[in-house]
């Protein structure tokens, strides 16, 4: 183990080598810029070479809960760049529909839409955007990092006192699920189940597989759970299978998916400076205590950069573009909701018993878990379903083909990213089967 003023050198040198490569361009860049800590970083370092040419982009929003402009407007200040904030009063109908559209899966991360909205503004001012995705699955940023450092625990716990633990924090935690006694029951349940089910509970909670089978009416699907254990190498501390199963599964699937899509969607490449191949393999052969340190989550990027980014940022809570999804399925988007997926052709009814939508929709089941995203997936399958049948239908209809030919008119041939998925669990992997 080093000193952690070299793991802190390090860490500034090569990621400021991975912002500086990632400026080259011979058209206009800019950077996203929310409330948190890793756009911050990316704002900084891109500063240090542009100064105050740097242009930077953020959301506003009418929920305070949800709105980091203000914190992103004075970190622009103090970086001595310019910041243009986009006003998100977009119909989040409207969005949903575009999202459908553009993402041609059921993509249900509700940040896509405010992903979607600042693309397209920054689009109008620079044809490059650098961000910061990659920032909490390979600095160790969510609290199911710190769960899995303390999961090791668990062992001087009974087992029998951990389920009354976790029956306790349940009961009270209704309706609360993102607030430190949510997290805590959450904490509790994952202690009591298997490695994959515990990372389901801990990262999304939402259906697991009994859940599965008791709503599911379509063909026989693999669990989830055996995919995620298929994924994990054996030998690695809690925190590291939380950090690689994250990278593959969350990283690849999902996070910059949502990125590449909401970006090209306008014609405006998104660079990610903190997946750069050189600084994964370094985080990767951290010693956990460096990444947590005294219960602070991404500890050594937050030590990296104290003094020369506010402290309202460095201490600050984790934060991203997010929307307020409770409150928008319960006020702007309830009536459609319940209109959609109430309906008697509802798509959605040929896959999941029916029983079980009315039982969510009218909250009877979900509130212990996610409820707001159950929902929110629940409407963007629908929407997919239906817009999926009607375009395969026109196709079948303007064009008789074979289906293998559909499938390969849209398969497209384009070199793999400096940043592209592939690359980046290539480099956890390698450098992770190296420490392990």
């Amino acid at each position: 183990d080093r000193p952690r003023r070299e793991y802190i050198e390090e860490l500034r040198e090569l990621l400021g080598e991975s912002v500086r490569r990632r400026l080259r361009s011979d058209v206009p860049l800019g950077a996203f810029l929310s409330g948190g800590v890793d756009s911050s970083v990316i704002a900084y370092e891109a500063s240090r070479q542009l100064g105050s040419s740097l242009q930077c982009f953020t959301v506003s929003m009418n929920s305070a809960d949800f709105d980091e402009s203000p914190v992103a407007l004075r970190t622009a200040e103090r970086l001595g760049v310019r910041c243009r904030v986009l006003p998100l009063k977009t119909s989040p109908l409207d969005e949903i529909q575009r999202l459908v559209l553009q993402y041609d899966q059921p993509y249900a991360d509700s940040s896509a839409i405010p992903s979607m909205a600042i693309s397209r503004m920054a689009r109008e001012h620079v044809s490059v955007i650098l961000n910061g995705d990659g920032g909490d699955e390979v600095f160790a940023g969510y609290r199911r990092h710190l769960a899995a450092r303390l999961a090791h625990l668990s062992r001087f716990c009974p087992r029998l006192l951990s389920r009354g633990v976790s029956s306790c924090f349940h009961r009270f935690s209704r309706g609360v699920r993102r607030s430190p006694l949510g997290f805590a029951s959450r904490f509790a349940r994952g202690m009591n189940e298997s490695w994959a089910t515990r990372y389901l509970i801990w990262a999304g909670d939402m259906l697991q597989e009994p859940d599965k089978q008791r709503i599911w009416k379509g063909d026989p699907m693999r669990p989830t759970e055996e995919l995620i254990d298929a994924i994990v190498p054996r030998g690695l501390s809690g925190l590291d299978m939380q950090l690689y199963t994250d990278i593959h599964i969350i990283l690849q699937s999902g996070l910059l998916v949502k990125m590449d899509r909401a970006t090209m969607a306008s014609s405006l490449e998104g660079r990610s400076p903190l997946l750069d191949h050189h600084l994964i393999e370094f985080t990767a052969s951290l010693p956990d205590g460096h990444r947590i340190r005294h219960g602070r989550l991404k500890s050594l990027l937050r030590d990296a950069y104290a003094g020369l980014i506010p402290d309202e940022v460095i201490r600050g809570p984790k934060r991203g573009f997010e929307i307020p999804l409770h409150q928008w399925l319960k006020n702007d988007l309830w009536k459609m909701v319940q209109d959609v997926l109430r309906s008697p052709s509802a798509r959605v009814r040929d896959y999941l018993e029916y029983s079980f939508i009315e039982d969510l929709l009218d909250e009877r089941v979900g509130m212990e878990r996610n409820w707001a995203s159950l929902v929110y997936a629940m409407l963007m399958l629908e929407f997919w379903l239906q817009e999926y049948h009607q375009s395969f239908q026109k196709l079948i209809e303007s064009r008789p083909v074979h289906y293998l030919d559909i499938c390969s008119s849209n398969t497209e041939t384009r070199p793999a990213s400096e940043s592209s998925s592939d690359n980046i669990a290539s480099a956890h992997t390698r450098q992770w089967r190296k420490t392990a």
